[in-house]
C-alpha cells in the first residue's frame, strides 16, 4: 500500500494566475530552473531540509522532479526565508505541481495534523466513495470535488494544486488542475466561483495566523514534486484594514459610510458605489476612471495638502472622475470641516487627469453667529457684507484653520487704537475702523435755536442694530448725520452719543 502524499503550508504568503483578481509578487520558488540535485535545488527565499531521512528516500532528476517515499513518521520541508514580502495582510497562493500517490485507509487524524503544525493539508484519499481529492483546514477532511475520480483511473499523472491563503478571513480555497485524468475544479467544482474554507487549525490560530505567512511547505509519504511556488497578492486598494487586489473590489466590497483607501498605482475604469468614499492619499489613482452612476453619491477624501492645511481658498483634488452632476460628489473635509465648508464645486475636464475644483471658505453658522457681547445680537444680517469686511480686517484668522466664532468674536470685540472703537462697531455702522465719529459743526449752520452739528464720515448700517443719536443720554427723533442739534438756551455740557439697539 502506498503511504499518503500530505501537502501542509506551516504559516502563510502567494498568488497565481488562477487568480485574476490579484496582481501577484513572487514570494518563494522551491525548485529553480537550474536545479541538479537534492544539494542544488536553485531555490529563492528558501531551502530544503532532507537531513532527517534516511539515506536514498530523497531524489532529485530534472526529468522527474524531486521524488521521495518516506517512513510513516518522516517528512521534508521547504522553509520559507526570511525575506519581507512585498505586502502583507493580502492572499497568499502556493502552488505545488507533481504526483500526489493515493492514501488507502485512514486519513490523518485533527491532532496529527496540528502537530505537524499545518495550516492545511491536501491528500489523494481512496475510500468507500472512489478515489477523492481532500482538503484539511483544521476540522477534519473536504472533497474537493463533486466528479470522483475513478478508482482504476491514472492518478499518477502530474497535478498541479493551488491553494488560496485569504487572511482577511483567514480562510483557504483550493484548485486542482490535472491532465490525466483531465480535471480541472475549484472546490466542489463550484461554477459560481470559489467556496472558501474557514481554517480553523488549533496549532495555528496564534502565532502563525497572526503574523499573515507562509513559513513553508511540508511533504509526507510518497510522490514527485515538479514545482512549489509561491507568491503574494499586492493589495491595491483597502477598506479599512481589509486591502482587495483592485480598487473595484474595494468598491464593491466597501459598505456605505466606508472609505476606499488608494494603495498602489491602478489604472482600472470603476463604477462609484452610492455612499462609499474614495482617498487617494498618494494620487495613484489618477490613470484610473472612476464614473458616478445615476442616483448615485461619492465622497472624496482629499488630503491635508489638497485642502491647502485648513486654510480659505481655491483647492484642487486630481482625479479622472465623471458624473452627470457635480452634486453627486460629496468632499469629506475631516477635521477641517470643524471650521470650514465647500463652494464653487466644479469639475474640470478639460485637462488629464480631470480635476475637482472647489473652493473652501469659513463655515456659515461660524460668521452669522457672532455675537458681541456688548451689543447681544449676532451680526447676521447680511452674510456676503460681513464676510467682506472680516476678510479685510481680521484676514489671517478669518481664513486660517483656526476661524472659529469665540477667536473670531474676540478680533471683533478689540478696540482700533485709533478710534477707540470695536470693530464690530465700525461694521455696523458701516464706517472704517480707524474713522472719528466726533460730531463736528455742519457746514453753513443757520439755524437760530441751536448749534447743529454732524458726523465726520457719512455711516451706512448694516442692519443687525437700530442706530439712534442721543443728546445727554436721550434719543433725539429723526436726527440725521448732519442734523444733530444742540440747544442754546440753557448753557451747559451736553454729550452726543450714537446708540445700537
Amino acid at each position: 500500500m502506498k503511504k499518503s502524499f500530505v501537502f501542509a503550508s506551516i504559516a502563510c504568503a502567494g498568488a497565481l494566475a488562477l487568480h485574476a483578481d490579484w496582481t501577484c509578487q513572487n514570494l518563494f520558488v522551491g525548485i529553480g530552473e537550474n536545479a541538479t540535485s537534492t544539494n542544488e535545488m536553485d531555490t529563492t527565499n528558501g531551502s530544503w531540509n532532507f537531513s532527517t531521512v534516511a539515506a536514498g528516500e530523497v531524489s532529485y532528476a530534472v526529468a522527474t522532479g524531486l521524488a521521495f517515499d518516506l517512513e510513516t513518521d518522516e517528512h521534508i520541508d521547504f522553509t520559507v526565508g526570511n525575506e519581507e514580502p512585498a505586502d502583507t495582510g493580502t492572499v497568499t497562493d502556493v502552488e505545488v505541481t507533481g504526483v500526489f500517490t493515493p492514501l488507502s485507509g485512514t486519513k490523518p487524524t485533527d491532532e496529527e495534523m496540528n502537530g505537524r503544525s499545518a495550516q492545511v493539508g491536501f491528500i489523494v484519499a481512496i475510500d468507500d466513495s472512489g478515489t477523492n481529492y481532500c482538503a484539511w483546514t483544521g476540522s477534519g477532511w473536504t472533497v474537493l470535488t463533486n466528479d470522483n475520480v475513478s478508482a482504476s483511473a491514472n492518478v499518477y499523472g502530474e497535478t498541479s494544486l493551488l491553494v488560496r491563503f485569504d487572511y482577511r478571513g483567514p480562510t483557504a480555497s483550493f484548485a486542482i488542475v490535472s491532465e490525466t485524468p483531465a480535471i480541472t475544479t475549484n472546490y466542489l467544482g463550484n461554477s459560481a466561483g470559489v467556496v472558501y474554507l474557514p481554517i480553523t487549525s488549533s496549532a495555528v490560530t496564534g502565532t502563525a495566523l497572526a503574523n499573515r505567512k507562509v513559513n513553508g511547505v511540508s511533504c509526507y509519504g510518497s510522490g514527485t514534486i515538479a514545482k512549489a511556488d509561491g507568491g503574494v497578492g499586492l493589495g491595491v486598494a483597502a477598506v479599512g484594514d481589509v486591502k482587495y487586489g483592485s480598487l473595484a473590489d474595494a468598491i464593491k466590497g466597501a459598505a456605505e459610510g466606508n472609505t476606499v483607501t488608494v494603495l498602489r498605482t491602478t489604472t482600472e475604469s470603476v463604477n462609484a458605489k452610492d455612499g462609499v468614499k474614495i482617498s487617494d492619499p498618494n494620487r495613484l489613482a489618477e490613470g484610473a476612471t472612476i464614473s458616478v452612476p445615476p442616483n448615485t453619491t461619492v465622497g472624496i477624501v482629499p488630503t491635508a495638502a489638497e485642502l491647502n492645511s485648513g486654510t480659505s481658498g481655491d483647492c484642487t483634488v486630481p482625479l479622472q472622475i465623471t458624473a452627470a452632476s457635480v452634486n453627486q460628489i460629496d468632499i469629506d473635509l475631516g477635521d477641517v470641516g470643524n471650521t470650514k465648508e465647500v463652494i464653487n464645486k466644479a469639475i474640470d475636464t478639460s485637462v488629464s487627469p480631470h480635476t475637482l475644483t472647489f473652493t473652501l471658505q469659513t463655515k456659515a453658522d461660524i460668521v452669522t453667529n457672532l455675537t458681541p457681547v456688548a451689543g447681544g445680537k449676532a451680526l447676521r444680517h447680511n452674510e456676503e457684507r460681513l464676510r467682506s469686511f472680516l476678510n479685510t480686517y481680521v484676514h489671517d484668522l478669518y481664513i486660517s484653520s483656526g476661524s472659529t466664532s469665540a477667536a473670531l468674536l474676540t478680533a471683533i470685540e478689540t478696540p482700533n487704537s485709533t478710534s477707540g472703537r470695536p470693530l464690530w462697531q465700525s461694521y455696523v455702522l458701516g464706517v472704517e475702523p480707524s474713522a472719528s465719529l466726533a460730531p463736528v459743526s455742519a457746514p453753513a449752520d443757520t439755524s437760530t435755536t441751536g448749534i447743529t452739528l454732524a458726523l465726520p464720515v457719512a455711516i451706512d448700517p448694516t442692519g443687525d442694530y437700530t442706530v439712534s443719536y442721543k443728546l445727554n443720554g436721550t434719543v433725539k427723533e429723526g436726527a440725521t448725520a448732519g442734523n444733530i442739534q444742540i440747544p442754546i438756551e440753557n448753557s451747559g455740557t451736553y454729550t452726543v452719543t450714537i446708540g445700537l439697539d
